[in-house]
């Protein structure tokens, strides 16, 4: 028989059973040995008869996690584990995540930018308590949101919060604004203008640009928008997104039809830019 090895090993399994419910729906078989390399005895596993049912081939990979990682502990095992770490191991768990993080960093470079995918997850838990309602599954428990990098997949740790009800102050904003034309002559036409905006819910921001008109007709423009108060990114640098922004616009009456064309570039530091084009038809 396959498994029936005329070598001695000290695993007494084949293999691995995936199972759903009480029917076995995959296999994967192991076969163990101990070989000589360069003077050291070193354990090896071969695999073998990876068979999953089509129905359930997108779980395959749970076959082959206890080969790498050891057998996987049970859901009362791993709960009792976490139960058991309190805040100062929680701390030291965080410590090492970010010295691994750091160690990989310097040997692969930090990412350039960072994807922060939000996701939602439901812990269950039973509640008798008047008017509480179910979940959008129909169940009863938390619902928690986690946090991973998009591009590696890696989870940042949970930590949970206690969020009390406050009162607030409803969203709103002031802006002042000064501006400047100057003709030249009947052609050509430069304005200017600045703008500050106070908000109650985000950082203040300023805003400086310009436009050249000829004959009301071609328009050149230029604008800057900034925030200094915005805290810095990873590279000291600011992290307000946004910046620098262009554009030009021709506008022409034909007939009675009053025509426009605009275009407009805005650059954004984290996201890709925004090209905005517009058409407008007046009669």
């Amino acid at each position: 028989m396959l498994f029936d090895l005329p070598w001695p090993v000290e695993e007494e399994h084949r293999g691995f059973i995936l199972r759903d419910g009480g029917e076995a729906v995959g296999f994967l078989g192991t076969i163990f040995s101990r070989r000589t390399v360069g003077g050291t005895t070193c354990r090896f596993c071969n695999l073998s008869s990876w068979i999953v049912k089509e129905s359930h081939r997108s779980s395959s990979l749970q076959l082959i996690l206890p080969v790498l990682f050891g057998p996987v502990a049970s859901d009362a095992t791993a709960w009792r584990l976490i139960c058991a770490l309190d805040e100062e191991h929680l701390s030291r768990v965080r410590e090492a995540r970010a010295t691994a993080r750091r160690r990989v960093w310097e040997l692969t470079g930090p990412p350039r930018r960072l994807i922060l995918d939000i996701d939602a997850t439901l812990l269950t838990a039973h509640s008798e308590k008047e008017g509480a309602a179910g979940t959008y599954k129909g169940g009863f428990g938390f619902h928690p949101l986690l946090c991973f990098e998009a591009t590696t997949g890696e989870a940042r740790g949970t930590q949970w919060y206690t969020v009390q009800a406050a009162s607030f102050e409803m969203p709103s904003s002031m802006e002042i604004g000064l501006g400047y034309a100057k003709s030249f002559d009947e052609y050509n036409t430069f304005q200017v203008g600045a703008m500050f905006r106070n908000n109650n819910y985000q950082e203040d921001e300023y805003s400086f640009g310009g436009e050249y008109s000829f004959q009301n007709t071609m328009f050149v423009r230029g604008g800057y928008i900034m925030s200094p108060q915005t805290d810095k990114d990873l590279t000291g640098a600011s992290g307000y997104m946004y910046d620098f922004t262009v554009g030009f616009g021709l506008h022409t009456n034909a007939g009675g039809v009053d025509l426009a064309f605009d275009y407009a570039y805005r650059h954004m530091k984290y996201f890709e830019s925004n090209n905005v084009i517009t058409m407008r038809v007046g009669f």
